[in-house]
Order: C-alpha cells, then sequence, then structure tokens
C-alpha cells in the first residue's frame, strides 16, 4: 500500500526540481523477470560473480567465463520493460529526466528513456578485448550478433570463441567486470555521470542495495549538497534515516507517480 501523502511529495518532488536525477539498480528489473544480482537466495549472481565477473577470469578461462555469461545474457535478453520502466519513459516524456543505471539489461532503452547512461556497460554491446583497437576500449563497442556464438556453444572450443575481426583477438561482453574502472570506457559515461550527480536536486533511488561504488559515491555527494534522497523498495530499508524510503514495489510506485502529475 503506497502511503497518499509520501505519493504525492515524491511527485512533487520529480515533477517541480531543476534537476532531478533516478539511479536504478537491479531490483526494478525483478517485475521483468530478471533476478536481482544480490539480496535473495536466487540472486542470480549471488555465489559466483565475484569470481566469475572480472577481467582476470576472461583471461585465464574465456570458455568457462563466456559460457556463464551467457547463460546470464539468455535470461535477461528477452525480457520487457515493465510499468516502472515505462512510468520513467513517461516521466521523461513529461520533463526531461536524468537516468544512471547499474544494470545492463538494456530495459530503460527498450522502454523509450531519452537519454540514459548505462553506467556498467550493456548486455546487447560486445567489445574486442585488445585495448585499443577500433572496436575495443576506450571508444569501440561492437553490436551483439547471436551468431558469433553457435559454433562456440555447440561445441565449447576455445578455438572457436568469436574474434574481432580487426585485430583478430576474443570479443568480450561489454560490461564493467568487478576489476576494472568506470573510467575504463568512454561508453560508461563515468564523467557525465558524476556531473548529473553534482548538479542533481533531487536524487531518487530505485531498486538498488546501495552496495556498489557508485551508489556510496552518489550518497556521499547527495549528503554534501544536502540533496534531499529518496528509495523505492519493497524490501530493503536505505542505510541512512536522511533518505526517505518509500517501502512499495517500484512497478506500482512509478505508474503512480505518473498518475499524480497533473495533481501535484
Amino acid at each position: 500500500m503506497i502511503d497518499p501523502g509520501q505519493l504525492l511529495s515524491l511527485t512533487k518532488a520529480l515533477k517541480h526540481a531543476e534537476q532531478p536525477l533516478v539511479i536504478t539498480g537491479a531490483g526494478i528489473s525483478v517485475a521483468s523477470g530478471i533476478k536481482p544480482f544480490r539480496g535473495t537466495d536466487e540472486a542470480v549472481w549471488s555465489t559466483t560473480v565475484m569470481e566469475m565477473g572480472t577481467l582476470g577470469m576472461f583471461q585465464r578461462d574465456p570458455v568457462r567465463q563466456w559460457k556463464w555469461y551467457l547463460d546470464r545474457f539468455n535470461a535477461c535478453k528477452d525480457a520487457k520493460p515493465n510499468p516502472a520502466h515505462t512510468a520513467l519513459a513517461e516521466i521523461d516524456q513529461k520533463r526531461w529526466l536524468r537516468l544512471v543505471t547499474q544494470n545492463i539489461d538494456g530495459l530503460h532503452v527498450a522502454a523509450g528513456h531519452r537519454d540514459v547512461i548505462e553506467v556498467h556497460g550493456a548486455a546487447r554491446k560486445l567489445r574486442c578485448s585488445k585495448r585499443g583497437c577500433p572496436n575495443g576500449a576506450p571508444h569501440g563497442t561492437l553490436p551483439w550478433d547471436d551468431a558469433l556464438f553457435a559454433d562456440f556453444l555447440a561445441t565449447g572450443s576455445r578455438d572457436l570463441l568469436p574474434r574481432c575481426k580487426r585485430c583478430n583477438k576474443p570479443i568480450r561482453a561489454h560490461v564493467l567486470w568487478f576489476d576494472e574502472f568506470y573510467t575504463d570506457h568512454k561508453d560508461y559515461r563515468y564523467e557525465d555521470a558524476a556531473d548529473w550527480l553534482f548538479e542533481a536536486d533531487v536524487l531518487l533511488f530505485v531498486g538498488t542495495s546501495f552496495s556498489v561504488g557508485a551508489t556510496e559515491k552518489a550518497l556521499e555527494v547527495a549528503f554534501q549538497h544536502n540533496t534531499p534522497v529518496w528509495s523505492i523498495d519493497p524490501i530493503s530499508p536505505p542505510p541512512y534515516d536522511r533518505i526517505t524510503w518509500v517501502q512499495a514495489p517500484s512497478e506500482e510506485v512509478l505508474p503512480a507517480v505518473v498518475a499524480s502529475w497533473d495533481a501535484a
């Protein structure tokens, strides 16, 4: 049950702020059928992510990592935006709404949000593993093509891993691994995200566990600037009392914000 007074306050905050900023995490995509990364027994990366989700693992055993990653990719590639993604895109049409997502599922883009910073990369993209290659960091990316992996998946052979057509180095996922840095690739738009954060006069977190560096930095800046901070999450309370907690599913709260927009 959404508190009506709290809903109106959140709607007013998003509507009347000069530069509201939304930061989304895995929780917003649960209603799209994508399991969260952490926090539940069903979290898909809860036990193996720190081992498998690293550049070091790609370099040591790319076959094992690609099989692991493709399992996770297949779990989300057919997912569709849920009412939370759609509602944020609708708000973005009413007023420009800056959005930074920690998710790689591409659902904000699919929902039609105009400007999304995918600060951890995007599952729909690949890149060459050789830094400096036009298809690799710090600028290059490649579109996803399922056909690239057909022979590899059929055999599991390291010799059949997809390779860059320019330099013949192995192709890797275009995601930020745990032993990498936000500044490793321009497509992560880390500097833009930092600018948006410093300019924000309202900060809304949706479905995030506050357990990664990006959210910790965001809270640090927001508290320094006395920026009002909100969090939408049905289960996990935010780590600080200064954050206003809306304890309800985002796929219920955000459409309700849209519905109450004109009255706010």
